[in-house]
């Protein structure tokens, strides 16, 4: 199968960092740590790598906005850096535990991100 392009070359993942505790969180917000309450110079932005595993997978056949191509499979992915995300799955055949890698090939605009098995991933 022909390998992606990892979205972290293109569509970087931003994530902000607590200096006091290390927790890591995603999206970007500056209100202060969801784990010890930090902020300001304490919190740090980075982006993240973009691999992640499987935790949950529902598949979605109707949605509201009609301008989202159905049927999709959206999953809960953990980062490894920490932080879990609700992003949409190139593969229907992903399970809960399967590696996985975004990638910037969405096919509807709204979505921005999609993952992709790990093993599909470009040395």
């Amino acid at each position: 199968m022909e390998s992606k392009t990892p979205a972290s070359e293109t569509l970087p993942i931003r994530a902000v960092r607590c200096l006091r505790c290390t927790y890591v969180a995603s999206p970007v917000q500056h209100f202060g740590c969801e784990q010890c309450g930090a902020y300001g110079d304490d919190l740090e932005e980075f982006v993240l790598s973009g691999d992640g595993t499987v935790l949950e997978i529902v598949n979605v056949y109707r949605h509201p906005d009609s301008s989202l191509t159905v049927p999709a499979v959206i999953g809960s992915i953990e980062l490894i850096e920490g932080p879990v995300i609700r992003v949409r799955l190139t593969s229907p055949d992903l399970q809960p535990g399967s590696r996985v890698f975004a990638v910037d090939e969405a096919p509807d605009a709204a979505l921005g991100l999609v993952f992709a098995p790990a093993l599909q991933k470009a040395s």
